[in-house]
């Protein structure tokens, strides 16, 4: 922190993102994901494509929905019965008449 007026420091917020340079860090990492995966792949124009996708489809949802919408909706449709326990504080996504 310096006290030279010349110097500008982007204020920082309890609730920023992370970010990579001027993209959300979230967002980034699944696009370099994608690049990644079109390494080890040897398919870097369809998986940058499937990654570009992505990354607009995150930013679209993210625009338009609050935070958390893409999980919720995922547990409402039943696909998180996967790999989450119905729990007191995660009830079963089927069941949907929890006060009876």
């Amino acid at each position: 922190m310096s006290d030279n007026p010349n110097r500008y420091r982007l204020p920082k917020r309890v609730n920023d993102q992370l970010t990579f340079i001027i993209f959300p860090l979230t967002n980034f990492m699944i696009l370099m994901f994608f690049v990644g995966a079109g390494i080890v792949f040897g398919d870097m124009d369809v998986f940058m494509t499937l990654g570009v996708a992505s990354y607009w489809f995150l930013t679209h949802i993210e625009k338009r929905y609050p935070k958390g919408y893409l999980i919720h909706k995922a547990w409402w449709l039943g696909i998180t019965k996967l790999w989450i326990k119905e729990t007191k504080t995660v009830p079963d996504s089927y069941k949907r008449d929890l006060y009876s």
